[in-house]
């Protein structure tokens, strides 16, 4: 096409159907992150839990693929009173110690899996690994300073003035690839506490 003031149908044609949406059929005026749906890589895992005490923690960790195919994650976490929410990058987390936690394709007729993989052995694709109080402890996650990309606090109060709250981070994170990361709700006080993680991504090769 380059270098030719005329185009031809079969190069108009290729031009409309990069173009279009694949589920519409339309040209591709909807923002990014939802054609990314309507593409079939669009993916989503959700943990809730109740905890009691102080430092009790709620864990969604996984391994990003060493592809080309770049994790963009959003993230969305609540707890019903105090706590610290946080993603840690690279934690060391003991192998084997969590539970299986399916992940699913925001459009619900691809058959198209995610890179992500779970905490294991012997990773698995398309699932990550959710950690209740006792697993997290078990698998001595190590959280510092230089290994925790955002950590923010939510809700406030003790006892029958405690109150929770939500954060969700509209940003989203270009997630390095072949790396382990952890999405962590910590309990700050000693109420029952219910958390709630929920992680957003959809996976794009990077052009650069």
């Amino acid at each position: 096409m380059a270098g030719s003031a005329e185009w031809t149908l079969e190069q108009l044609r290729l031009l409309w159907d990069a173009a279009r949406d694949s589920a519409s059929g339309v040209l591709g005026i909807i923002d990014f992150e939802h054609h990314e749906i309507h593409d079939g890589c669009s993916f989503v895992a959700h943990y809730s839990q109740t905890v009691s005490d102080i430092n009790d923690m709620s864990v969604i960790a996984f391994n990003t693929p060493d592809t080309p195919s770049w994790i963009h994650l959003v993230t969305e976490f609540t707890a019903s009173a105090l706590a610290a929410v946080m993603l840690v990058e690279a934690p060391s987390i003991d192998l084997d110690e969590g539970t299986d936690l399916p992940v699913f394709n925001r459009d619900r007729n691809s058959a198209r899996i995610s890179g992500l993989s779970t905490i294991e052995t012997v990773p698995e694709l398309n699932e990550v690994t959710r950690f209740d109080e006792t697993q997290a402890a078990g698998a001595n996650i190590t959280i510092n300073a230089a290994n925790t990309v955002f950590l923010h606090h939510i809700g406030g109060g003790t006892g029958p003035f405690s109150t929770g709250g939500g954060q969700l981070q509209r940003d989203e994170y270009i997630l390095r690839r072949n790396t382990q990361y952890a999405l962590v709700i910590q309990s700050l006080n000693n109420d029952d506490n219910v958390h709630n993680i929920m992680a957003s991504w959809y996976e794009h090769v990077n052009r650069a």
